[in-house]
């Protein structure tokens, strides 16, 4: 499955070819890749609310050095 996704994201081939090639269902491809699209949201929000925390503490760092 994980050569499917990765044949489709960074080659850009279509879901159906990457399927195909790798053998594995389309449907069960399109759903773990509708997964792998919630965890990256749910990470993209995660930096940009403890990006300012992590910055701050970065440079209080650097402050006592």
């Amino acid at each position: 499955m994980e050569l499917a996704i990765i044949d489709h994201l960074t080659f850009g081939m279509k879901r159906s070819e990457a399927a195909l090639i790798n053998n594995v269902k389309e449907s069960n491809m399109c759903r773990d890749i509708k997964l792998l699209n919630e965890y990256a949201a749910k990470h993209e929000r995660m930096k940009e609310i403890e990006w300012p925390e992590y910055k701050e503490y970065k440079e209080y760092k650097k402050a006592l050095r």
